[in-house]
């Protein structure tokens, strides 16, 4: 194991704390923030929740007394903000604080920030220092970052196989591939997302709710469905739960939606097989919607691969043989070279009982 330098081992604790805001703050970033007074941590804080206060106000305030802050050191992940949004600049406050030294991981991709919140810090006298644990930094912001620069939501698909690659049986039977403690696991996935997508053949055949079921949970993603003629029946879990105002039908502008609210049933162009998904994706980041968990068919998940869309594959691996079933992957391009399949980069591989959970991406 490496040694960790000072400013490393507080950025360390730093982003621990930004992580206890996953599935809380987007489309707003994980930070979270340490302060430091002659080599004593004096406060900490994180973003807890959307449209609360940043982690640079949190830390602030829970110092016990506001002189100390004078001549003090602030840890932070992400640049501190210098616009009015949903909260004032934290820059302000900082400023007005006396702080005399800001440790940064990552500047800030949101165009309203992106370097100028430095270029005011270092304005106002205070010592900048950037890119202190940044590929750390970087890692943990993964979706945001990708966001801001593409205007496009972070796409991560779910799948559930064998391990000979089989998502069910050759007459469609699915239930269950892995364990109880993988699909347990699949519940902190959807937390995490903005919006979970499916398909209206996985809608007919699996009547899903698409919910996060989590003891103390308080949050649902969005639910999107994928329905070209709009075939799912209305009855479906997703028309007729408590949560049927987060679901969001696109369907082929070809035909007339139902009578409702228009930001229920969206109208977009059609592709060559199917919905055009990158206006589907566009839509979705204007709606706010920055992170998408897929859990559909071969049919979606195999056209948002050959449209270069899935950023993330996440594949829970059964310890099971099926030999003949049907796979999640249906590419119909005759390939003549293995270097011709789409590359994948291996990210992570974890152990849920007797289930691996193995991570790749596609894309940054």
């Amino acid at each position: 194991m490496g040694t960790f330098s000072r400013e490393e081992r507080i950025m360390r604790r730093v982003i621990g704390l930004a992580k206890q805001g996953l599935g809380r703050v987007s489309p707003n970033p994980l930070v979270g923030c340490v302060i430091y007074k002659d080599g004593v941590k004096i406060g900490e804080g994180l973003h807890e929740k959307f449209g609360g206060p940043h982690a640079e106000v949190n830390a602030i305030g829970s110092v016990t007394n506001p002189a100390d802050l004078a001549g003090s050191e602030l840890f932070v992940n992400l640049e501190p903000c210098c616009h009015f949004g949903k909260t004032p600049p934290c820059t302000n406050l900082i400023i007005q604080s006396g702080i005399k030294r800001v440790v940064i991981s990552n500047l800030d991709p949101f165009e309203k920030v992106s370097g100028n919140g430095v270029k005011q810090l270092r304005e106002a006298g205070i010592e900048v220092i950037i890119g202190v644990m940044e590929t750390e930094g970087a890692e943990l912001n993964r979706p945001f970052f990708f966001s801001q620069k593409n205007k496009l939501p972070f796409v991560t698909v779910k799948i559930a196989q064998t391990a000979d690659g089989r998502i069910s049986t050759v007459s469609g039977q699915s239930k269950w591939i892995t364990g109880e403690s993988s699909r347990k696991d699949v519940q902190n996935l959807r937390f995490a997302s903005d919006a979970v997508l499916t398909g209206s053949g996985t809608a007919k055949a699996d009547n899903p709710s698409l919910t996060v079921r989590l003891d103390g949970n308080d949050k649902q993603p969005f639910r999107i469905l994928l329905d070209s003629h709009l075939s799912v029946p209305a009855e479906s879990n997703l028309f007729t739960d408590s949560f049927s105002s987060k679901t969001i039908v696109f369907h082929s502008d070809q035909i007339t939606g139902p009578c409702g609210p228009k930001s229920s049933f969206l109208p977009v162009s059609e592709a060559e097989n199917g919905l055009n998904l990158h206006q589907i994706l566009e839509i979705c980041f204007k709606k706010g919607i920055h992170q998408i968990l897929v859990e559909a068919g071969p049919g979606v998940v195999t056209s948002l691969l050959k449209s270069g869309l899935v950023n993330q594959l996440v594949i829970y691996q059964a310890g099971k043989l099926l030999g003949n079933g049907k796979s999640w992957f249906e590419n119909p391009d005759i390939l003549q070279t293995v270097s011709d399949g789409i590359q994948l980069k291996l990210d992570s591989v974890e152990m849920i009982q007797n289930d691996l959970k193995i991570s790749y991406l596609l894309k940054d």
